[in-house]
């Protein structure tokens, strides 16, 4: 069962172009329960920019089912890294919500499990691009 607090963790792409490019092979990120009711929960998730995350302070939306969990990431800005140099390029729009589902461990203090994009269109100024279903996996313990 999660539980109100602090949780931190970190997600990989399966994608290796996106490692290739950025440079960077896991991304943290630390998550905030702040309500649980029943079997659902939210709260707010920051990502290390330091480690390739999105900037900004997103929320989380979720559920529990035994031992399953389920949520979906909200990010308020979409960010792109570009380079190994970190070089990031902001887009002034909401990102695009991330999907997240996993298990908890037999002593309920570590979840993991694979996270997804759905696949779609990403504005770059004027010019469309279209994205395919992007993800990878992710951990996350409870400090």
């Amino acid at each position: 069962m999660i539980t109100k607090g602090v949780w931190t963790g970190h997600y990989d792409h399966a994608e290796r172009t996106k490692t290739l490019i950025s440079g960077l092979t896991s991304t943290k990120f630390t998550i905030e329960i702040i309500d649980i009711i029943d079997n659902r929960f939210t709260g707010t998730v920051q990502d290390d920019l330091a480690t390739g995350g999105t900037e900004g302070v997103g929320k989380i939306i979720g559920a529990i089912n035994a031992n399953k969990i389920k949520f979906t990431k909200l990010m308020p800005i979409m960010t792109l890294i570009m380079d190994k140099n970190g070089t990031r390029k902001v887009l002034k729009k909401k990102h695009r919500p991330i999907y997240y589902s996993g298990d908890f461990s037999t002593d309920k203090i570590v979840v993991s499990g694979e996270w997804h994009f759905k696949p779609g269109i990403i504005w770059l100024g004027f010019l469309p691009r279209f994205v395919t279903r992007q993800g990878g996996t992710w951990t996350m313990s409870r400090n």
